[in-house]
C-alpha cells in the first residue's frame, strides 16, 4: 500500500483501548503529538461508557489471542488489510506507539 493511501489523522478523535497504562500512555503522548485527540480505556467496559459521549474516529485496541481468528475474518470481507499484506520492513516500523523513544522500534 502507497504512503497516499493513508489520510491524515491530525484533529481525528482516536481511542486507545488497553490494560496496560504503559501502552495506554504511550499511544497517547505518540498521538498527541501528532495532532490527535486522544481517549483512553482500559477496558471494552470502560470504553463502551466513552464511545456515545466522545465519538472516536479511531480505535486501537488491544485483541485476545483467541479472537483473532474471527476479527481478521471480518476484516478481510471488508477489505482491510491486515499485518500480513504489508512487508516485514513496514510491518516492524508500525509496530510501536513510542516511536522514535522505544528500543524495539525498527527506524
Amino acid at each position: 500500500m502507497a504512503a497516499q493511501d493513508f489520510t491524515d489523522i491530525r484533529g481525528k478523535k482516536v481511542m486507545v483501548i488497553d490494560d496496560s497504562n504503559t501502552i495506554r500512555r504511550s499511544a497517547e503522548i505518540f498521538l498527541t503529538q501528532a495532532g490527535c485527540q486522544v481517549i483512553l480505556a482500559q477496558d471494552g467496559f470502560e470504553a463502551l461508557s466513552k464511545i456515545n459521549d466522545h465519538q472516536p474516529s479511531i480505535i486501537f485496541c488491544d485483541i485476545a489471542p483467541e479472537d483473532r481468528t474471527r476479527l481478521e475474518e471480518v476484516l478481510r470481507r471488508h477489505g482491510v488489510p491486515l499485518s500480513e499484506d504489508y512487508t516485514a520492513v513496514r510491518r516492524w516500523s508500525m509496530a510501536c506507539p513510542a516511536l522514535p523513544t522505544c528500543g524495539l522500534a525498527v527506524a
